[in-house]
């Protein structure tokens, strides 16, 4: 239930001049330019945030309610409030399709993740204390000496052929890991 209190004078004009002061008032205040907004928009969204309790609860509902309670009491403003409504069950409609995609997307890297930890695991059994390893880190393949052995990962000594500080350590799943014979 959407709660209003609409202006006692209701006068096209005047309501089209208050709406552009409310949005000069909301331009100044965010650095923005809303010269080429239709002037009807101007003034359904000065209706819904200024004479509606809409600002209290902005959901969707809510929303629908407040440009459904000023089309029925505005019916010159009757088809941008059914503009606005579409365009914000779209707009809710992508936000869920994308919320969607991204869960599943975090799921499927999670998936990925227990996958490596499991193949780690087994792949530890094979792994010591002292062993030379490769493994790749970003783009590249680095060699080094397996320095302390966990569950799934192990630590690995290694050396990076530039820098001043050459001397690198970095925890490995054991499943990227590739033991190195001392003829390669």
């Amino acid at each position: 239930m959407i709660t209003t209190f609409f202006p006692a004078v209701t006068s096209r004009r005047r309501l089209e001049r208050s709406a552009r002061e409310h949005t000069l008032t909301l331009d100044l205040e965010r650095g923005s330019c809303s010269d080429d907004v239709p002037v009807e928009r101007l003034v359904v969204n000065y209706l819904r945030h200024e004479c509606t309790d809409y600002d209290l609860d902005q959901s969707s509902p809510r929303h629908r309610a407040a440009c459904e309670a000023i089309a029925e009491r505005f019916p010159w403003l009757a088809k941008e409030c059914q503009r606005q409504i579409v365009r914000r069950a779209e707009a809710d409609a992508e936000a869920e399709a994308a919320s969607r995609s991204w869960e599943q997307e975090e799921e499927a890297a999670r998936e990925r993740c227990r996958a490596l930890v499991s193949a780690s695991r087994e792949a530890i059994a094979d792994l010591h204390v002292g062993q030379r390893v490769s493994f790749p880190y970003k783009r590249h393949r680095y060699t080094g000496v397996i320095t302390k052995k966990g569950r799934s990962r192990v630590t690995v000594a290694y050396r990076i052929r530039t820098g001043k500080d050459r001397d690198r350590v970095r925890l490995v799943h054991a499943s990227l890991v590739t033991p190195v014979t001392e003829e390669s």
